[in-house]
């Protein structure tokens, strides 16, 4: 009975909603049911939320091409007490 009111809820919501909306839907409807409750009925339904789109990386870098070693930023020891070392 939950299965099947969390499917219609979950419909009727675009199929966009994860467990903490869901969760929260069915208290706002009546149903005194847990978060964790909610997410394990979800998943036997199964059911998800609308997930965010991974970033696609259109380049990849060349493994065989060696990169400068840039200097700036890096800490360089001083070998006398009394030098300055400074980055310009």
């Amino acid at each position: 009975m939950l299965i099947a009111e969390i499917q219609r809820l979950h419909a009727e919501n675009y199929g966009v909603y994860g467990i903490q909306k869901m969760w929260a839907l069915m208290k706002r409807h009546g149903w005194m049911i847990g978060r964790d409750q909610t997410a394990r009925l979800m998943r036997v339904a199964g059911v998800r939320g609308a997930t965010r789109a991974r970033r696609v990386f259109t380049t990849r870098p060349d493994p065989k091409n060696h990169r400068q070693v840039r200097w700036a930023g890096r800490i360089t020891r001083r070998t006398d007490p009394k030098e300055v070392v400074s980055q310009i």
